[in-house]
């Protein structure tokens, strides 16, 4: 969620319930987040405010209304709202954290087990367990400015262009099987080379 003057919690508000209804009986599950202001997206955040739109604050009982009304809407459409790696604490307006790639989830859904452990690579407050990114930066056309993935919407232009739906790859065409590792010269000290 982005709190900005094109979109305040009145908009969300509304936005929510009715993606909530719409989904009814399709989906159990909702994932929230707050917006993180990561260094790469804050150019981008800030060329907005050119075209009058500022980030706002959404704290308080301003904030609480908007997760119980999020609550609200998910419980009347039978779902249940869980949030991503989140440092605040939403649980008391009934929001549980949650996990984009969830083990217990996986094996509930599709009867596999996989490993309980924590994704090191991931933000402390990320409750995801280890698991393998088949994305790809810079692929997405949508142009979000809050979005960490894309850096140069004409960089994923590029990418798309190069989509193949029949690729087992999401740019381009790239084995399934990988490639064996090439050895490369590398000058070790001067006069020397060694192959590793």
């Amino acid at each position: 969620m982005v709190f900005s003057t094109a979109t305040p919690a009145d908009f969300h508000k509304e936005t929510y319930q009715r993606i909530a209804r719409a989904l009814q009986g399709h989906t159990r599950r909702c994932v929230i987040s707050i917006l993180d202001l990561y260094r790469k997206v804050q150019k981008r955040l800030r060329e907005l405010q050119t075209r009058g739109i500022e980030l706002l604050a959404c704290e308080g009982e301003a904030f609480g209304d908007l997760m119980r009304t999020f609550v609200r809407a998910a419980n009347e459409n039978d779902m249940k709202v869980f949030s991503c790696a989140e440092e605040i604490d939403l649980q008391p307006f009934g929001i549980q954290p949650g996990k984009c790639v969830d083990a217990e989830y996986i094996s509930n859904v599709f009867g596999i087990n996989v490993t309980n452990k924590k994704d090191p690579s991931q933000r402390k407050a990320c409750g995801c367990v280890i698991s393998k990114d088949i994305g790809m930066y810079d692929t997405c056309l949508f142009g979000c400015q809050y979005c960490y993935a894309t850096t140069s919407l004409e960089r994923a232009k590029i990418n798309h262009k190069k989509h193949d739906p029949d690729s087992p790859s999401l740019v381009g065409w790239h084995d399934a099987e990988p490639e064996p590792k090439r050895f490369q010269q590398r000058t070790l000290w001067k006069g020397s080379r060694m192959s590793i």
